[in-house]
Formats: structure tokens, sequence, C-alpha cells
């Protein structure tokens, strides 16, 4: 992770900028290490993360953002039309990013 806190921070991001460590995305032993963009360096060596990471850093970690409509089955656009409804399916954007943060830290548990 070398100095990477640090050249966030002067990049402009707060020391408690939520960040993530996804260590060996999509494989059977992937691991979400939730931290803050100052405890970055100290969560990977914790963890004895070294390489095949994914950093990922921002507001976008605290779950208040609805995701992409690309693939939402439920989101039609000039080129395709929704293949069922938000009722149908049971989820909103809300839903689906408070299902995405809880997927994160079960798996960082």
């Amino acid at each position: 992770m070398g100095n990477l806190s640090e050249e966030l921070m002067a990049g402009g991001y707060p020391s408690d900028t939520p960040a993530a460590i996804v260590y060996k995305a999509t494989w059977p032993d992937q691991k979400v290490l939730r931290c803050t963009v100052g405890t970055l360096e100290q969560t990977a060596r914790e963890a004895d993360v070294t390489k095949t990471a994914l950093i990922v850093v921002g507001e976008v970690l605290d779950g208040t953002y609805e995701r992409s409509k690309l693939y939402d089955p439920t989101f039609t656009t000039e080129f395709r039309q929704a293949s069922c409804s938000k009722k149908e399916l049971g989820q909103t954007g809300e839903n689906q990013s408070t299902e995405m943060r809880q997927e994160a830290e079960g798996q960082s548990k």
C-alpha cells in the first residue's frame, strides 16, 4: 500500500473518508475490508494484503447512493423497456444499496 493514504489525503480526501480494500475480488476467497483513508495501510498490513486488491474510496461506501441503472430490470430507456416493475422485484434503489452494504459488512466479518 506504500504511501497511498498520504497521496489520497494530499489530493483532498480527509483521513476519515470511508474506504474499502477488496482482496481477490470475485474469487472464492474474496475479502472486503472496511476502513478509512487514514487506516488503509494498517488494515492491509493486519490482513496481510500485499497484492490483488481493489481499493474503493469515498462516500459511495456509506450506502446513501442509488446503484447504477445500467442492469436494473426496472429501468426503461429509449433503447429497451423494463422487464419488470420495482413492485414485482420487491426492491427500490435504497433497498439495493442497503443490501450491498449489508453484504459487504457480512463479508468483512
